[in-house]
């Protein structure tokens, strides 16, 4: 079982609060994905929330499937590259909601 979440992140800058959790916590050695937390957002998805947050149409953002964005490139994207934060949440860290996260990085 996992600890409960002791420690959140209440900023976009989730890197230097989670390493210090790690470190304080004296969590096992290794590796941890770490990002913000939610449910999993696309580029697009967070072209969309951006241009809402400053008053832009939603809508204007238009996807680009993986396949479309790679066509004619020699290094190709992942089709899936969403990090799993299972490792880091087990340790007491829980990441702030990546929408959150955003409206507060647009409004400073």
């Amino acid at each position: 079982d996992a600890p409960s979440p002791s420690r959140r992140s209440e900023s976009p800058g989730a890197g230097a609060e989670s390493d210090r959790h790690l470190l304080e916590s004296a969590a096992a050695y290794g590796t941890y994905h770490v990002s913000n937390g939610g449910p999993p957002m696309s580029w697009a998805d967070v072209a969309r929330e951006v241009f809402a947050l400053r008053g832009r149409r939603a809508e204007d953002v238009r996807a680009v499937s993986t396949e479309e964005y790679a066509a004619g490139r020699t290094v190709r994207a992942p089709g899936e590259s969403v990090l799993a934060l299972r490792k880091l949440m087990a340790t007491g860290f829980e990441p702030v909601d990546a929408k959150d996260a955003l409206r507060s990085y647009v409004a400073a």
